[in-house]
């Protein structure tokens, strides 16, 4: 390994000495595991640097690079104590600055930059507060100019806090870099990150007028692209806005998803590949028809989804590759259609037909098609042997590709009579813990990440 290379390095009289790049590269490639452990064993490295320079070896004297890679592993950690270490790093590069009388070590706007996005990534309560602070640091006490990937990483933390008015907060940071652009500060014109970052703080936020902002932020970039005076919005705009409009309860936000969805393709048909609508819009469109009191919204939902198949399969747009989640939106929307009997029946054989999709992709491993299913059946599918036996097969099928989880389990126990529940899961039936079930059922479930971000 490179730590065996460099202790070999270290140790042997005629080979060549570890120099600052040497420790510099090690750091780096221990760095981009992205745990809190490779970030933490980086630092102490760099401590061995600073103690071996401290003593006179000056061929390993730690740079400012070397500083910001631990503190850029750090922000690749998504450890909750990442800011605070990272934040610890930052103010020991301005004290070894004033102590070796170099500002080689100094702090620079990359430094700040990865202190904020360890804020950003860590999950803590006080992040966007803690990212902002050193925004405003950087400006009046360290004298350093903020880069546009500052402003984004400060506005990222904000819109990742999920506080009240952290939507406003980051629309406020991004009319500052506007104004400051304006005003001639080219290293701070807004791009597609900071707009798309913004709009997903709107979608995310639960405001009320969280879609009538979001769609307003987007309109005033639309006109700027086709004037040629601005950011053209990409994919990542649009499904900002999609998945704003389907979280919002207005009963209008189906068919304005849709119609934005039209005008993305119509654009992307135009010439304007920025606008190629991928699967996450489609999906947020579909969502947004699921969440909605519409009758005929599992039926909408399927004719979204055919018009995906049919447009990747045609080569046309093959970012419209619908995925487990597509199938999983569409039987959202069946499970929970109301409305007549012809439209819950219609809405039962679209479930079935895309839980046989589901099957048919074969390496699937998510529960949710399952779970979903399972509710469908519960919801539409009249009781009796025949409920029974769908049920039965397709709990058994879950079983075998290990994707029971604790909704699977629920749903199971709302679908199946009491028999056919005493069968499957036991005597204890309703009340057994998803601990309590075999391993292999649950062994394929996928595992959360380890840390929030």
């Amino acid at each position: 390994s490179a730590l065996r290379l460099l202790k070999a390095m270290e140790e042997n009289d005629d080979a060549v000495k570890p120099s600052t790049i040497s420790y510099n590269l090690i750091m780096d490639a221990m760095t981009n595991r992205g745990t809190i452990e490779s970030a933490e064993k980086a630092e102490k490295l760099l401590h061995k640097m600073e103690t071996q320079f401290e003593a006179g070896n000056t061929a390993v004297r730690p740079s400012g690079v070397s500083y910001n890679i631990v503190i850029n592993g750090y922000a690749k950690s998504g450890s909750p104590d990442a800011g605070d270490k990272a934040q610890a790093l930052l103010e020991r590069m301005s004290s070894q600055a004033e102590r070796w009388g170099s500002t080689e070590v100094s702090p620079d706007a990359v430094s700040y930059t990865s202190v904020i996005d360890s804020f950003a990534n860590s999950g803590q309560r006080d992040a966007a507060d803690r990212a902002e602070n050193l925004l405003n640091t950087m400006h009046t006490e360290s004298g350093i100019a903020p880069s546009r990937v500052t402003f984004n990483s400060v506005m990222n933390a904000v819109a990742k806090s999920g506080a009240p008015g952290s939507a406003q907060r980051a629309e406020a940071i991004l009319k500052q870099m506007e104004d400051l652009y304006q005003a001639g500060n080219s290293d701070v014109r807004p791009d597609d990150i900071s707009y798309s970052t913004v709009l997903n703080a709107w979608a995310r936020s639960g405001e009320s007028d969280a879609a009538d902002r979001a769609e307003a932020i987007l309109h005033k970039l639309e006109e700027a692209g086709q004037q040629g005076t601005g950011v053209r919005p990409n994919a990542y705009c649009y499904s900002s806005v999609l998945n704003a409009l389907a979280r919002s309860k207005d009963p209008t936000a189906p068919e304005r998803a849709l119609a934005l969805l039209n005008r993305m393709d119509e654009m992307y048909q135009g010439g304007n590949r920025d606008a190629r609508p991928n699967s996450f819009c489609y999906n947020s469109v579909m969502n947004a028809f699921a969440k909605s009191n519409d009758d005929a919204k599992a039926t909408k939902s399927y004719q979204l989804l055919q018009r995906m198949l049919h447009e990747y399969e045609s080569g046309r747009n093959r970012d419209a590759k619908p995925s487990i989640m597509t199938y999983s939106t569409v039987l959202n929307s069946c499970a929970y259609t109301r409305g007549s009997n012809e439209n819950r029946r219609e809405a039962f054989q679209i479930a079935r037909a895309c839980f046989r999709d589901v099957l048919s992709m074969g390496g699937a491993s998510s529960s949710v098609p399952f779970s979903m299913f399972l509710l469908t059946c519960a919801r539409l599918a009249p009781r009796g042997a025949e409920r029974d036996v769908l049920v039965e097969s397709v709990f058994k099928e879950c079983c075998r590709r290990g994707v029971v989880d604790e909704l699977v389990v629920k749903n199971l126990r709302n679908a199946a009579s009491p028999a056919l529940r005493s069968k499957l899961l036991g005597g204890a039936g309703r009340d057994i813990a998803h601990a309590q079930l075999p391993q292999d059922w649950k062994c394929n479930l996928e595992k959360r990440r380890r840390y929030r971000n």
